[in-house]
């Protein structure tokens, strides 16, 4: 049988300014998360791991091609493009297949 991790709407903001405007989803407590998910992935042993849901906490206006604050919609984009970088190289450094 197949053993699956499944996790889902991390919500995750590192390189993103800002944080969630729903405290309660502790976005920028998620990169902590991930490093303790990686400290148990050998005792969870688990055969593929499936993450769904929002993967970061983008603000809508930068998901619908605006900037939210003074910065410009390139900086935030490029922040974006971080965090997602730094949740691809989390999957990568498990050597397990993995689907997003």
């Amino acid at each position: 049988m197949t053993k699956i991790l499944h996790f889902t709407d991390m919500h995750l903001r590192h390189n993103l300014p800002g944080t969630a405007k729903q405290p309660v989803r502790l976005s920028r407590e998620m990169p902590n998360a991930l490093d303790r998910l990686s400290d148990r992935i050998k005792e969870i042993s688990p055969d593929v791991i499936v993450l769904s849901g929002d993967l970061l906490d983008v603000p809508d206006e930068v998901i619908a091609g605006a900037s939210p604050d003074q910065r410009s919609l390139s900086e935030w984009i490029n922040d974006t493009t971080a965090d997602y970088q730094l949740i691809w190289e989390w999957f990568e450094a498990t050597s397990l297949p993995y689907f997003v």
